[in-house]
């Protein structure tokens, strides 16, 4: 899946240097990272979209390559940098939660919700692109 923003695009919205945020200015492979770490948030935007499609991942990776979705993917992708950014990228995924002595496992939906900025759900729920079974 090729990505649908960039470094610029991230600095032109956010003001965010991907380079220094990573700690990879002036490296030699400096660009491959940027762009891992950008792929790496489209993808949980996509894993995110695949949960609700019909016909999961497909659908989901067929959203990003029609062009209808353009904008608000990128918008949600934007947000979803911010968001892992504000939170320190602090992947909760499978974490024991210990609640009053009890201790639980989160389930896959609950890991998602958490690794995906709400932000970017409202864009993709706003967009069509996650089937609540409502009308619009």
């Amino acid at each position: 899946m090729e990505l649908l923003i960039s470094k610029e695009d991230v600095f032109n919205k956010l003001n965010i240097d991907l380079e220094a945020y990573l700690g990879v200015k002036g490296q030699p492979n400096n660009t491959t990272i940027v762009s891992e770490w950008l792929n790496e948030r489209q993808e949980e935007i996509a894993d995110y979209i695949a949960q609700y499609a019909y016909f999961g991942r497909e659908q989901a990776e067929a959203y990003f390559t029609c062009g209808r979705f353009t904008e608000s993917l990128k918008r949600a992708i934007i947000c979803q940098v911010k968001y892992v950014r504000d939170t320190g990228g602090l992947e909760i995924g499978g974490i024991m939660l210990g609640q009053g002595g009890a201790t639980s496992k989160l389930s896959v939906d609950e890991r998602l919700e958490n690794v995906v900025s709400p932000k970017s759900v409202r864009i993709l729920e706003n967009a069509g692109l996650l089937y609540t079974g409502r009308y619009m």
